[in-house]
């Protein structure tokens, strides 16, 4: 059996947040094919959000859109600050 290193809880600024809701939430977007959502650490807030995300292909989907779609669909402070885009076969 393995057990995952991957924390369950991000903690930011005080407020936990469930990496996987916005692992959901992206995936409902029309042009996410996959994402991974974890804390990333940081001085002021102690961990912020981040995103790896790989778009279906031929999509051009911007981090300004995925970060939008979030806001609409989430709490502010649970839309990741930082995103990373790759393109690896599924």
């Amino acid at each position: 059996m393995t057990t995952s290193t991957v924390p369950e809880v991000i903690v930011r600024g005080g407020e936990r947040i469930d990496p996987r809701e916005i692992e959901a939430v992206l995936r409902g977007h029309p042009e996410v094919e996959d994402v991974s959502v974890a804390g990333q650490p940081s001085r002021m807030w102690g961990e912020t959000v981040a995103a790896v995300v790989r778009l279906r292909p031929r999509s051009y989907a911007t981090r300004e859109e995925l970060h939008a779609y979030c806001r609409e669909h989430l709490a502010r402070y649970k839309a990741p600050s930082n995103w990373v885009f790759t393109t690896l076969p599924s």
